[in-house]
């Protein structure tokens, strides 16, 4: 498969798990998850194929698109790992961090941030992660001025923030207020003790 065309089938398959799973008839319970053979269907009418799966098939097929860390697979089930906006994604089962975490974003966002702490914006909740380099590397990706957030987990969890693990290094959690930030200018230090807030 051409690198334009992957490049193209992975979007739509994100799109349908992240965004529009009634466009593609996905039914999809309140974690994200959707019946894995529904995305086989989701893969053959973008590509115009019939092509029979089994869920390892499957499994490996979503994986080589390059949709290791943002596609899981379970019982015969798959989702999107994090970035939904769909109103199906409603998770209910809340975890307590046990490790660091950070938001990259733009300096441009900072007097905003400093006002109205973090916000999901488009999609459904905020994205953190557990991996300062990856916050860094996000923050860095598009803008000229990065700035990375430590989020003060336990300031936060007192004042009801809910945070939802993906199984990976991203977090989620719903809206986090200004005070229970650390900003972090520019890149981060290579090494971060990990304070306990």
């Amino acid at each position: 498969m051409k690198e334009v065309a992957k490049d193209r089938l992975r979007r739509q398959v994100l799109a349908a798990l992240r965004h529009t799973p009634e466009k593609f008839q996905l039914r999809m319970d309140r974690d994200g998850w959707v019946d894995a053979l529904d995305i086989g269907d989701v893969v053959n009418m973008l590509l115009g194929a019939e092509r029979q799966w089994d869920c390892d098939t499957l499994q490996r097929f979503v994986l080589e698109l390059g949709l290791a860390e943002r596609v899981q697979f379970k019982n015969g089930y798959c989702r999107a790992s994090y970035g939904h906006s769909t109103p199906h994604f409603k998770p209910i089962q809340a975890s307590n961090p046990d490790c660091c975490l950070y938001h990259g974003t733009n300096s441009d966002n900072v007097p905003l941030i400093d006002i109205f702490g973090l916000q999901p914006g488009n999609r459904r909740f905020v994205h953190l992660s557990a991996d300062i380099e990856y916050a860094s590397h996000i923050a860095c990706k598009d803008y000229q001025q990065p700035v990375v957030y430590q989020i003060r987990r336990l300031d936060s969890i007192e004042l009801g923030v809910q945070f939802f693990s993906t199984g990976t290094h991203v977090w989620l959690s719903n809206a986090i207020p200004a005070d229970c930030l650390q900003l972090w200018m520019n890149e981060a230090p290579a090494t971060i003790e990990c304070r306990n807030f």
